[in-house]
């Protein structure tokens, strides 16, 4: 079976060389999947993820709050069905190449 695509999920700007273990594994995964060769790649950024959680995170709600008032509309909270419905509209696009999706962009579904 040949594999066309690929939809990995990541946080905003993880880098390869971060001096985090997992910012760096992520941008190590991103750029393993771009030497793949796949026709076409969408990597999907967003900032914090709303949605009902079973585990109360405070710092996260923290930061929730003020990105939606203060920060860019990269680091706009998000709410995990607006990344799904974006997942299913890149899903049944014919876009071919390497594709970066953040901030407002993800907003934008159809």
């Amino acid at each position: 079976m040949e594999s066309h695509g690929a939809f990995p999920e990541r946080p905003l700007a993880l880098r390869q060389n971060s001096i985090f273990f997992y910012t760096r594994l992520k941008g190590v995964i991103e750029q393993s999947i771009k030497e793949i060769g796949f026709e076409r790649v969408h990597i999907l950024r967003p900032s914090f993820l709303l949605g009902n959680r079973k585990e109360n995170r405070p710092i996260e709600n923290f930061f929730k709050v003020i990105g939606s008032s203060f920060f860019s509309p990269n680091y706009k909270p998000i709410h995990v069905n607006l990344i799904s419905r974006k997942v299913k509209q890149l899903s049944q696009s014919e876009t071919l190449g390497y594709h970066i999706w953040e901030g407002k962009n993800l907003f934008n579904t159809k």
